[in-house]
């Protein structure tokens, strides 16, 4: 058989294999160029397409590991965020939510007790209620206005917040927690949150405190309607003294049921919710503020007018509505006392905690000279009319000396008068008034620290230009050359101006408010510039008398308090202020003498000539609106102001002298009697300025 030769290899023409892989690198390299390249060899080919994938590969796979990674990360976070919330809120149960009250219907009230007011001697003078003065009214007995009124005053989004929480609120109120600290425990609250704190919460300010309000807040607004919450709301709050919930506060205001309080007497109550123990017109330290707080609630009834849906033109009648308060007879025992007492004690320890909880307050009044100031006031007061002086008001304060406590306090001529000149429910020693030349002293007493000055230097009666301010005189006259007694003695302005100029202004203003006098700020010195030597800053007679009580104990100033001591309901002592520390301010040798100089002030005579040791100033206000004297005897200092409170003229012949200094003189008769007959200490300058010698 023949074999066959084998067939030689052809040469294949055709596109060499993986030809086609290789066509879209050819057309990407070779896309600028028309020379054609020799073709690769097989091998060439697989090696250049197979480090083209392996680099793909790696790409590939360093994505999917970045991916992975990622993911492991987000996975892993997510996990330890979600176990740390679960531990978080287990210890806010634990911690914060331990022992938290089930709010049921009705809402909780924690049990109260009256909180009992005691004269010095022990003579219940004032009992202050829980919920004892309160009647209940429903949410339909209630006027629509007054409603409107309340949430335009403390939540206007009252009715649209489903939760009963203000996010805004309370992301500004932890801010404030957690960075502005020194300025305490913020508040961030709405009705809801504050129907909480009445009802269900301790009064202590606390984080603690705050989350449990949050947690209950929440689980009240899930519970009760709007309506609910606002019935129990206006039911429980104070509305000043012992006036609690709506219905009580229409009938103590205004002698009318809730439901017909218009829009006028509702924006009034509901300004007053704020602060009452200061807001209220009958019962607050400052009644004149509850008029500011209305048109306050006014204004944002009408910025909320599509909230509250009340008519602009009633909103504009209720602005010019002269309100006409219920004003029966009351019988408390020193009412200006008891209640600048209550709004003391509110400020140390709450509203709530003071209404219902149990305290037995022992305060510094004694009834015998809050009777002989008050006596004193009226009598002369009538005296003054009489002899037809336009001064139909006036007060009278009281302190001792050694500890700053409050004696007697007698805010005007009549509590229970209303008429032009006395609005009777003002407690006129906590009001502004100028203080005329009474502050003199304090001048003098400064340049004699500074031993720039004594009582027998030489100062200039003589004219005197300020930036064009050129003070003068009563008598429009100048007494030239004079020793710095007679100035004072003489009560001369120029005088003390040239002091207050040789001093410092700042240096003075320093002094006045060492003293308790705290309108006197570095911010009002620009204001009231020199002329605040001759009574050109208002001040209240309350802070004068802290001012004369430093002069009466040698130069140790003690802050004015109207309270003892207080125990609590289980009898334990809970505050003690019979033997405060005072703060030096002056050294007793100025003090003694200033003493010295002004014991001999001619108006004081009806005293002096009792056998009494004393001394003292008077003030009279530019305009004859304010009359003043301030003095003390080593035992006891009073303040006495006269005038109108519409600020009205009282007439030319008015002065400290003639209208507050027999008032002031009357009172230091009588109240003298019950103490033993001191002299003063004056063993540093004891001078007799009329004999011209030291004794």
């Amino acid at each position: 058989m023949e074999s066959k030769d084998p067939q030689p290899k052809q040469h294949n023409e055709s596109k060499p294999k993986g030809f086609f892989l290789l066509k879209p690198l050819r057309s990407k390299f070779l896309k600028k160029s028309t020379k054609v390249k020799p073709i690769l060899t097989n091998s060439s080919s697989r090696k250049i397409i197979q480090k083209a994938l392996d680099k793909k590969k790696n790409k590939n796979n360093k994505t999917l590991r970045v991916i992975y990674i990622t993911f492991t990360v987000l996975i892993t976070v997510s996990i330890t965020l979600i176990t740390l919330m679960v531990i978080s809120l287990a210890i806010v149960s634990s911690v914060y939510l331990k022992g938290l009250p089930k709010v049921t219907v009705p809402l909780l009230r924690n049990h109260s007790e009256n909180t009992l007011i005691y004269s010095r001697n022990g003579t219940l003078i004032d009992t202050i209620y829980g919920n004892q003065n309160r009647e209940y009214v429903k949410y339909n007995q209630i006027s629509p206005y007054m409603i409107k009124a309340m949430i335009s005053a403390e939540d206007v989004h009252f009715f649209s917040e489903n939760l009963g929480i203000d996010p805004v609120g309370i992301l500004r109120a932890l801010y404030d927690d957690l960075f502005h600290s020194q300025a305490g425990i913020q508040g961030g609250s709405t009705i809801t949150q504050q129907l909480v704190k009445l009802t269900a919460l301790s009064d202590t300010q606390s984080l603690r405190r705050k989350v449990r309000g949050l947690f209950l807040t929440l689980e009240v607004s899930s519970q009760y309607s709007k309506k609910q919450i606002l019935q129990a709301y206006l039911n429980d709050i104070s509305f000043g003294g012992d006036v609690y919930g709506i219905q009580m506060a229409a009938e103590t205001y205004f002698g009318i049921p809730a439901k017909d309080l218009n829009v006028a007497q509702s924006s009034l109550l509901a300004g007053i919710v704020q602060a009452p123990g200061v807001y209220s017109p009958l019962y607050g330290t400052h009644p004149e503020l509850a008029f500011q707080r209305q048109h306050y609630v006014l204004n944002q009834m009408l910025v909320h007018q599509n909230i509250v849906q009340i008519p602009v033109s009633s909103i504009k009648t209720a602005e010019n509505t002269k309100l006409t308060f219920n004003t029966t007879l009351n019988n408390l025992v020193a009412p200006w006392f008891i209640y600048y007492t209550r709004a003391y004690l509110d400020s140390m320890y709450g509203t709530k905690k003071v209404d219902e909880g149990g305290f037995r307050v022992y305060t510094t009044l004694s009834l015998k000279l809050q009777n002989i100031a008050q006596n004193a006031v009226t009598s002369g007061v009538n005296t003054l009319i009489n002899q037809g002086y336009n001064t139909h008001n006036s007060s009278l304060v009281a302190l001792n000396p050694k500890n700053g406590h409050v004696l007697a306090m007698v805010g005007s001529v009549n509590y229970n008068a209303n008429t032009t000149y006395v609005k009777g429910a003002v407690n006129s020693t906590l009001s502004l008034v100028s203080p005329g030349s009474s502050l003199k002293p304090f001048v003098y007493i400064t340049a004699f620290e500074k031993k720039l000055l004594t009582p027998n230097s030489i100062v200039y009666d003589t004219p005197l230009d300020i930036g064009g301010w050129q003070p003068t005189d009563w008598n429009g006259t100048y007494m030239g050359a004079i020793t710095v007694a007679t100035a004072l003695l003489q009560s001369r302005n120029i005088p003390a101006i040239r002091t207050a100029e040789l001093v410092s202004l700042q240096s003075v203003f320093q002094t006045f408010r060492s003293v308790g006098l705290s309108e006197f700020t570095n911010q009002s010195i620009n204001h009231c510039g020199y002329t605040a030597v001759i009574g050109g800053c208002d001040i209240t007679t309350l802070e004068e008398a802290q001012a004369y009580d430093t002069l009466a104990n040698y130069g140790t100033f003690y802050k004015a308090s109207p309270i003892d001591k207080i125990y609590n309901k289980y009898n334990k002592l809970v505050y003690n202020d019979t033997n405060p520390k005072g703060t030096k301010v002056f050294s007793k040798l100025y003090t003694e003498m200033v003493i010295s100089i002004i014991k001999h002030y001619y108006t004081m005579a009806p005293v002096i000539d009792q056998g009494y040791q004393v001394a003292g100033k008077t003030g009279t206000s530019n305009n004859h609106i304010d009359n003043i004297f301030a003095g003390f005897s080593p035992n006891l200092t009073a303040v006495v102001w006269s005038g109108n409170d519409n600020y009205s003229f009282t007439s030319n012949n008015t002065w400290g002298e003639t209208t507050a200094a027999p008032i002031w003189n009357n009172f230091m008769i009588q109240a003298l009697k019950y103490y033993k007959k001191t002299n003063f200490d004056l063993s540093l300058w004891n001078y007799n300025y009329y004999s011209g010698t030291f004794l």
